[in-house]
């Protein structure tokens, strides 16, 4: 499904919905471009600061769902990632490649039954094409502070790193 951001009524951010939208089959003269696709085919795509927050709030909502597939969507090939929970589930606190991080988020998964992330804020250097996404983490018990650094080239990420609070964090 494609994501649209609607609105009802004007005003205030909050009248933004992040839904899921059925576009249809292109009619005959028409045709539907894959963003990813093109992203990586013409190798100049640079995010800005919307795209960057469009990324983080779909990165939110697909770990909510449990929806492995759109979680790796965004990611390079080649990406490499870095958290301190993945050496008790892989045997590494650093993966290398888009499969090795499908292979640690599938077994993590596995043992969590509970998870459920709320977006607490981001922050968006778009000339450095990084983000920081901070978020409360609740995995199986209460909720903790985290964030995931985000590095982009050509429009896809390339490098994150988890970061985690201790203990239970209030919501701010």
């Amino acid at each position: 499904m494609t994501k649209a951001i609607r609105y009802s009524e004007t005003g205030w951010p909050e009248m933004l919905h992040w839904e899921e939208i059925d576009v249809g089959d292109p009619a005959p003269g028409q045709v539907r471009i894959d963003r990813a696709a093109a992203m990586s085919k013409h190798g100049s795509m640079t995010l800005n600061g919307d795209e960057m927050l469009s990324h983080a709030r779909e990165w939110i909502a697909a770990w909510n769902r449990r929806d492995l597939a759109a979680v790796l969507l965004p990611f390079d090939e080649n990406a490499s990632f870095r958290s301190p929970y993945a050496q008790a589930v892989v045997g590494s606190t650093v993966l290398s490649g888009k499969a090795a991080l499908e292979t640690y988020w599938t077994k993590a998964l596995q043992r969590i039954a509970k998870l459920e992330f709320e977006l607490l804020s981001v922050v968006c250097d778009v000339d450095a094409q990084v983000m920081v996404v901070h978020y409360l983490a609740s995995l199986d018990g209460p909720p903790r502070r985290a964030c995931e650094l985000f590095r982009f080239e050509r429009g896809r990420k390339v490098y994150a790193e988890a970061l985690y609070g201790g203990g239970h964090a209030a919501a701010a």
